[in-house]
């Protein structure tokens, strides 16, 4: 019976881990004509959330599975 309640409150708590999982997407901002990296360019998604790149222009954002449009 305690085993059998085990699992059940671990099956449980496994759904709402695997329920939030989420992804990154990692990158680097440059200029287009120089190819010189973008430190501190604000990165956003359609929600109007986002990051900044740091000194080497690079990036990462931790976001829920989906198709996203970024803005640089």
């Amino acid at each position: 019976m305690l085993r059998s309640i085990i699992l059940a409150a671990l099956f449980l708590w496994s759904l709402g881990v695997l329920g939030q999982a989420t992804g990154t997407i990692r990158g680097r901002v440059s200029d287009g004509s120089s190819g010189e990296t973008l430190a501190g360019a604000n990165v956003l998604y359609g929600r109007g959330l986002g990051t900044s790149t740091n000194l080497e222009g690079r990036f990462q954002l931790e976001l829920p599975p989906g198709g996203y449009s970024l803005t640089i």
